[in-house]
């Protein structure tokens, strides 16, 4: 990454309890955080990648897990498209955002399986 020192691993890991966003282009997960791929549907489709990105870090703190970035391994070609558009798609991220992070910042759950607390978040965030 650029700007840190050479002597660092090229593999950032978030902590615990911080929430960072991701999107869905390039990105891997794992066999044990599969069902961190399924995206919400009730939103736009660019507000359901970040958002689902939360929704799965909440989750993977209950297993043990974390996220890491590591230096792009694609090169991503934009297209000509409407910012304004976009801007408006993207109204969820920049009203509702924080007010789920915050919730999900507090959130708890009892249920004994992985399966049922993903459930259990799903239903309490419709």
């Amino acid at each position: 990454f650029a700007g840190l020192p050479e002597h660092l691993p090229e593999v950032l890991v978030a902590p615990p309890r911080i929430f960072t966003p991701y999107n869905a282009q390039a990105t891997v997960h794992l066999r044990e955080a599969f069902w961190g791929i399924l995206l919400p549907v009730t939103v736009h489709g660019r507000v359901s990648d970040i958002w689902r990105a939360y929704l799965t870090q909440r989750l993977l703190w209950d297993i043990g897990h974390s996220i890491s970035f590591s230096p792009a391994h694609v090169v991503h070609d934009r297209v000509a498209h409407d910012y304004l558009k976009d801007f408006q798609s993207e109204s969820d991220l920049y009203l509702k955002s924080a007010a789920m992070v915050r919730f999900l910042s507090e959130w708890t759950s009892n249920a004994p399986t992985l399966v049922e607390r993903l459930e259990q978040l799903w239903a309490e965030l419709y």
